[in-house]
C-alpha cells in the first residue's frame, strides 16, 4: 500500500477507500466457492470485460472524471482504467477527480482502530459545500446506489439500515449552470451479525478483523468467514485478479497528486 515517491502513502491518499471494496468484489466474483489453496493453485473465475465500466484518465482535472459502461467507451483505451462494476466506477470517480469542492465531514476517516458498525446501522452524512456555494442539488450515493437528494441547506442526509460489507459514500453536486462536481469518498464498514460468543469480545474488534472476512453473495452481501489459512493466498491471488489494462501516461496520473490513483493501476492494482 506504500510506494515512496509515487504519492500513494496510506495516510495521504487513503487508497483503502478504493482498494478495499475493489478487492472485496474481486475476491467474491473471481474466487471459486470451493477453492482450496492447500490443494494447489486456484483457477480464478473469468470476467467479461464488456460487463465492466471504464474511466477516462484524461478527464480527472476537468472537474469530474468521466466514467461510462465499458461497451460505451469510445475513447483511447491507453488512457483509461477498467473498473469491474458500476459501484467501483462511482467510487473511482470520487477518488480520482482532482480538487473536489465538496467535502464529506461525517462520517470521519475509517482506518485501523475504527470500530465496525452493526447491521442495520444508520449513518448521518454531512457535507461541507462552502467551496461550491451555488449548488442547487446534492445527490448522496453509496457506491452507485442513490440514497437521496437535498435541494437546500443543511447539506446532510442519513443512510439507513446498512447491510454487512463495505459502504463508500460520495456526493454529486449540481450548480445553477448545470455543472457537476463530486466529493471525495468516505468509507464505513458494517460487520456480520455477531454470535453470542463473538458478542462478548466485540468491543475489541477493529476494521482489521475484516481482513479475515469476505462477502460471498451480492455486492451488498453478508461477509462470510473463511479459514485464516487462506488469507495469505488471497492477498497474493488478488494481485492477479484484475484484468490487465494499458499503462497510463505520466500526464494522466502525476506521482504526487490525488489523480495519482491512475498510476496505481500501472502497479497492478487497477
Amino acid at each position: 500500500m506504500v510506494l515512496p515517491g509515487y504519492g500513494h502513502e496510506y495516510a495521504e491518499n487513503r487508497q483503502d477507500l478504493l482498494i478495499m471494496p475493489l478487492m472485496d468484489l474481486a475476491v467474491r466474483t473471481r474466487y471459486p466457492k470451493d477453492g482450496d489453496p492447500t490443494k494447489g493453485p486456484i483457477k480464478l473465475l473469468s470476467i467479461d470485460p464488456a460487463t465492466g465500466w471504464v474511466a477516462d484518465n484524461t478527464t480527472w482535472k476537468s472537474g469530474i472524471t468521466k466514467i461510462v459502461p465499458a461497451a460505451q467507451f469510445k475513447d483511447d483505451l491507453g488512457h483509461s482504467s477498467w473498473l469491474q462494476n458500476e459501484d467501483i466506477a462511482f467510487i473511482y470517480r470520487a477518488y480520482a477527480t482532482h480538487n473536489n469542492p465538496l467535502t464529506i465531514t461525517s462520517p470521519g476517516p475509517c482506518g485501523p482502530g475504527t470500530q465496525p458498525l452493526d447491521p442495520g446501522a444508520n449513518v448521518p452524512i454531512a457535507v461541507d459545500a462552502s467551496k461550491f456555494p451555488n449548488w442547487k442539488k446534492l445527490e448522496f450515493y453509496d457506491g452507485a446506489k442513490k440514497l437521496g437528494t437535498v435541494t437546500a441547506a443543511p447539506a446532510h442526509f442519513t443512510a439507513t439500515n446498512l447491510t454487512p460489507g463495505y459502504h463508500v459514500f460520495s456526493v454529486l453536486g449540481t450548480d445553477a449552470q448545470g455543472s457537476l462536481r463530486t466529493s471525495d469518498p468516505a468509507l464505513v464498514v458494517v460487520q456480520s451479525p455477531q454470535s453470542s460468543s463473538d458478542h462478548a469480545v466485540r468491543s475489541q474488534a477493529t476494521t482489521s478483523t475484516f481482513a479475515r472476512r469476505f462477502a460471498s453473495e451480492s455486492p451488498r452481501g453478508r461477509p462470510t468467514s473463511i479459514p485464516a489459512l487462506m488469507i495469505l493466498a488471497l492477498v497474493i491471488i488478488v494481485l492477479g485478479i484484475v484484468l490487465i489494462v494499458p499503462e497510463p501516461s505520466g500526464d494522466d496520473c502525476p506521482g504526487v497528486d490525488r489523480g495519482a490513483v491512475g498510476a496505481v493501476r500501472g502497479h497492478g492494482v487497477l
